[in-house]
């Protein structure tokens, strides 16, 4: 096989051999042997588990089952003693003989009498009567001769007043369980005491559940004290009963009254696990200890047996791998050696048919179509790339030509103001060396940024932002409107902000002379007003001057006087409001009692001719009622509201003026009971010189004025929806807080 080159070179020996198989042992050990360890290290958990908690029922329920066992029998022999006593006349009238009736007489019989009740129950070893003062009289065994003292016997002891369980005797293969009880007459008198010995059956009960129910288990039985009583040995005589059972680190069994179920270490030092059962009646408990190593031995053999499979296994993938790898190794090298020849640039190169496999051919015609696909695909990118190059180019000729083509200030600024771009416009009022500079030490001649700026505004809420104030521009000072606009990153933070400055100073002195030329209007009106209401108490002056002079009575002059005075007096309260109105100082923006505003205004209007059937009524919220404004401004919008409702109510009415403070917001209402605003007309009459009143009467830019001095102060102006006759205007200011 040959691998052909456009530059003729052989192609370099490329990674070892045992890169693939390396891969493959990795590849098998992650998905194969890594899945295999983890299933059966949680199956080995979960059988451990489950095992154990099998083991422990198991143990628990041999204990219990033991224990109940253990109950029965003893409880039967009680019972057996008790029934053996109760009643028995025959062995009553033996011990109530005359002393003169021999002994030996008397002895046999008992014997015979005792030797019959020992068949009506299995297990007896001796059945004994003895006398009142505990000397033997009868035995069914031949061990004791009639006459021994046996007055010191626990038996003796504790069964002279009552059916007791006397206790245990050991010494032989398994312990005798020892009961007794008193011989009494029907008066209650005792005439002598019952021993019964009986082969202590649990103690066989214990080794068959030991070799049947449980796997290679120790099973112990203890009395009240703690003592063995029993136990699954398998060497009975050298069995330790009668000593104190001592658990490992585990409670005390001695007098427990309730199950118990753990793991403590055996004498030996090895783990076991251990289930207690109480016989409650009796006050003993059966102990069962499982040694680990016993109830986990089936579990060991499956693990040994699942380490066996996994080797097996592992072996056989390994050898399947290293057989792959023989096979693809050196072809696949071949085709690497070919792609790095590509990746360096040799486009075009292409290797022949490969051995091995149909799917390495397959592989191998693969290659070579891409190579020359990928030969084909880098010519058109080439010319591809150099178009677009081009279209690039003419994009950003046009974008600088149109950035420098705004004849207004337009600079690109970053998060510490200082400038990045600048267009011509720029450059030409301010220098060349206008990039990298701070835009308020260039425009403001400061070193703090400005108030109120619109570039921290962008960057602080993402969003338009525009502020008007004065600057320097050129060699002049003028009156600008910036607008920033945010400049945004591939994550959508805002990089940069794009501000665009425009003088606005002539449409600034424009505005202040349509503000000026209605406040002169508005002003005028009532100026004719107050002047028509100076007229009238002029003319009753001279009329009354012009009638005394033809009659100078005392009288007639004293009369003139008197009309005289309150005519002057009136003329100088009308002056008076004139001149307290002007006086104020209205041009600084300060903090704005609206509800004095109101009254001054309302007393102003209400000397207008046309107020003379109209009724002015004022509805005030109690403090709080104050903006920051410009005093003057805000008299000339309700001035404005004020002159409109006179207007449109020339038969009269009542004209209501309320304020409400609501939130962080002041709201003004002024209502008249006119004729109200036609539906189609409600959305011109803010317009500029759009007005409804005659030829004459207005200008049409009363309300148009009022709403550019409301929307400075950051309110808004407008017609409120008619719930009735009239029209209702609200003005909404922002809410100064109160100097106390």
């Amino acid at each position: 096989m040959t691998v052909e080159s456009p530059t003729g070179s052989r192609p370099q020996p490329g990674r070892p051999r045992t890169a693939l198989t390396s891969r493959l042992i990795v590849f098998v050990a992650v998905f194969s042997f890594g899945p295999l360890l983890v299933s059966n290290l949680w199956g080995y958990l979960n059988t451990s588990r489950i095992t154990a908690e099998a083991v422990e029922r198991n143990a628990a329920n041999v204990a219990a089952l033991e224990a109940a066992q253990t109950y029965d029998f003893v409880r039967s022999r009680h019972d057996f003693v008790g029934s053996l006593v109760a009643g028995n006349e025959h062995l009553l009238a033996l011990l109530q003989a005359s002393p003169s009736s021999p002994l030996p007489a008397r002895s046999a019989l008992m014997k015979k009498h005792l030797l019959a009740k020992a068949q009506e129950t299995r297990g007896v070893e001796d059945l004994q009567v003895l006398s009142p003062r505990g000397f033997l009289l009868a035995a069914t065994s031949k061990e004791h001769a009639p006459g021994l003292d046996l007055s010191r016997t626990t038996c003796f002891e504790k069964g002279r007043s009552v059916v007791s369980i006397a206790g245990f005797e050991y010494g032989g293969p398994e312990p005798v369980l020892v009961t007794a009880a008193p011989i009494r007459d029907s008066g209650g008198n005792v005439h002598g005491t019952v021993c019964a010995k009986f082969r202590f059956e649990i103690q066989r009960e214990l080794i068959a559940a030991r070799e049947t129910r449980t796997t290679n288990a120790m099973l112990t039985l203890i009395d009240d004290a703690g003592r063995i009583v029993a136990g699954s040995f398998h060497d009975a005589l050298a069995a330790p009963y009668g000593h104190v059972f001592r658990p490992g680190r585990a409670p005390t069994f001695a007098g427990r009254r309730e199950p118990w179920i753990g793991t403590y270490l055996l004498s030996s030092g090895e783990p076991a696990i251990v289930a207690f059962a109480p016989v409650r009646e009796l006050g003993w408990g059966i102990v069962v200890e499982i040694p680990h190593r016993d109830a986990f031995l089936m579990l060991a053999r499956l693990k040994n047996q699942a380490i066996l499979f996994g080797v097996v296994f592992a072996v056989l993938l390994l050898a399947a791998i290293f057989l792959i790898s023989k096979t693809l190794t050196r072809p696949l090298r071949l085709l690497a050696d070919t792609a790095h020849q590509l990746a360096s640039g040799a486009l075009g190169a292409r290797v022949d048919a490969l051995s091995g496999p149909r799917e390495v051919a397959t592989l191998a015609s693969a290659f070579n179509e891409m190579s020359r696909a990928l030969k084909a695909s880098h010519e058109h990118l080439e010319a591809r790339i150099e178009e677009r190059t081009q279209e690039l180019r003419k994009s950003q000729e046009f974008t600088e030509h149109l950035f420098n083509s705004i004849d207004q200030r337009v600079i690109v600024v970053d998060r510490d103001h200082r400038i990045l771009r600048a267009n011509a416009t720029t450059l030409r009022l301010y220098g060349r060396d206008v990039v990298g500079q701070k835009c308020h030490d260039l425009f403001e001649g400061s070193d703090a940024r400005c108030d109120h700026c619109p570039i921290d505004r962008v960057f602080e809420t993402s969003v338009p932002a525009f502020a008007e104030r004065s600057q320097r521009v050129g060699e002049r000072q003028e009156i600008v409107r910036l607008d920033g606009f945010p400049v945004r990153s591939s994550d959508g933070a805002v990089a940069s902000v794009i501000e665009i400055a425009r003088i606005v100073t002539a449409e600034k002195r424009f505005e202040a002379q349509l503000m000026h030329q209605e406040k002169m209007a508005a002003f005028g009106l009532l100026a004719a007003g107050i002047a028509h209401e100076i007229g009238n108490p002029l003319a009753s002056i001279a009329s009354q001057l012009h009638v005394t002079r033809d009659n100078p009575t005392p009288a007639r002059t004293e009369e003139t006087l008197a009309v005289v005075e309150k005519s002057v007096q009136r003329i100088a309260g009308l002056l008076r409001d004139l001149v307290d109105f002007a006086r104020r100082k209205r041009d600084d923006v300060v903090l704005v009692d609206v509800n004095r505003v109101v009254d001054d205004v309302t007393r102003l209007i209400s000397h207008d001719p046309r107020a003379r059937q109209v009724r002015f009524e004022k509805r005030l919220c109690v403090g709080g009622a104050a903006v920051m404004a410009r005093e003057d401004d805000l008299v000339q919008v309700l001035l404005n509201l004020g002159i409109n409702a006179l207007d449109a109510m020339p038969a009269g009415g009542v004209v209501l003026v309320e304020t409400a403070v609501e939130d962080s917001w002041v709201t003004i209402r002024v209502s008249d009971a006119g004729a109200g605003v036609a539906p189609d007309l409600r959305e011109r009459i803010f317009e500029p010189f759009f007005t409804t009143k005659k030829s004459g009467r207005g200008t049409g830019l009363g309300l148009f004025v009022s709403r550019g001095i409301v929307e400075g102060l950051g309110g808004a102006i407008g017609l409120a929806d008619a719930s009735g006759a009239g029209a209702s205007f609200f003005v909404k200011l922002p809410r100064g807080r109160m100097i106390e």
